[in-house]
Parts: structure tokens; sequence; C-alpha cells
């Protein structure tokens, strides 16, 4: 884990048995795209790069269309690209039409970036969004341009203001990933049934009582 991750986070790993090993995050990428995993005896499960780990967030695409069949655009927060990857394969599966748009923070809005540049680019992380700040990863690259129709890119005094907005109006305590997309919704015209995905709320708690009182 990043040495810097949320304590929520944090504890959450260990309530399912695991021991959290801490890195800097630039150390932590390098290890990972070095794939320093392979000389380790435990099974390495990528966050994000993973056809499996892809498919199961397929799910949430297929209860979209189960619960909201009429849904015709759905918002979806984004960081190694994995989340949306699943969720747009389930529903463009069915129904092609559907728009599926990413958003990130402009404290690191980099698939925006990449995507303007037709490459990897360099962005230091400057988000509460700490669960979007993800690495490039090439093999993400096509996926994410075949089935993500737009970007959306959240000033970060509004990601900010986001999290009390969600947690007085719909009771949700969300993280700074899992608010991006509700964040985003003002900069849509109303008319298309649309989805915000909230996925995620391990906020460090001090973060929340300051967001909750300014």
């Amino acid at each position: 884990m990043f040495d810097t991750a949320p304590r929520p986070k944090v504890e959450g790993v260990k309530r399912w048995g695991a021991t959290p090993i801490f890195m800097p995050r630039d150390e932590l990428l390098a290890w990972m795209a070095a794939e320093e995993w392979r000389k380790e005896p435990e099974t390495f499960l990528h966050p994000f790069a993973d056809p499996e780990v892809i498919a199961g967030h397929g799910g949430i695409g297929l209860e979209l269309l189960e619960e909201v069949p009429e849904v015709a655009r759905v918002v979806v927060p984004v960081g190694g690209g994995g989340l949306i990857s699943g969720i747009a394969s389930a529903l463009k599966g069915s129904r092609p039409e559907i728009e599926v748009l990413g958003v990130q923070s402009d404290g690191y809005a980099m698939w925006p970036r990449v995507f303007e540049a037709g490459g990897p680019v360099t962005v230091k992380p400057e988000t509460i969004a700490d669960g979007t700040t993800g690495p490039f990863d090439a093999r993400m690259f096509e996926l994410l341009k075949e089935c993500v129709d737009r970007w959306l890119v959240v000033a970060e005094p509004r990601l900010k203001a986001a999290i009390p907005e969600l947690a007085a109006t719909a009771k949700v305590v969300a993280e700074g990933a899992g608010a991006l997309a509700y964040a985003a919704l003002e900069q849509l015209p109303p008319g298309p049934p649309t989805v915000a995905v909230v996925s995620g709320g391990n906020i460090d708690p001090a973060l929340l009582a300051s967001l909750l009182s300014s």
C-alpha cells in the first residue's frame, strides 16, 4: 500500500486478515511496473489491469441495467481504469448506445491528458481522491479508448464540497474518489436518465471532519 494510505483503508485490509506493507508511491509503482511480484511467494492480484478484476466490476453494470433499465448515461470515477472498463463493457454489451463518462480530479487528470497527448504523461497527484491516482498502464490504454465516450475533470474545490453535500443530502459518506462522479454531475445538462457511481467510503476521519466544518 502507499505509505500515505488513509487509516480506514489500512484498517479495512487488516480486518480481512492481510498484513499491509507500506511503500512510497513512486517506489511501489516501480515495483509493479517491473513485475517484482513474480519474486514473491504470494499470489499477486493486480488492482486494475487484470481481466478477472475487470470482469468482476462488470457486475455493477449488469445491476444498473436491471435496477435502472432506462439508464442512458453513467458517470464513473477513474483511477487505473479497471472499474470503468468493467462497467462500460457490461453496459455496452447489452446497450451500446449508453454513454459512459470517466471522471478524474484536476489534481490528477492523468487519463484526459494521456488521450490528449496520445501516450503516457507524468502527473503528480495533488488531490484528496487518492483512490484515483493509479499509474498509466499501457494495457488499459486501448480498452479505455474504446469504452469511455467522454472524460470530465472536476476541480478540486468542487470535489471537496461534494463530500459534505453527499453526507448531508444522501446520507452517504464517500471518500474523494467516491464523490468524483457525483461532483461531475453539475457539468452535464439535465435530461437523459443518469447514474453516478459512488465508489469508496474510506475517507480519513480528520479530513471528513474538516470538510464537514468548512
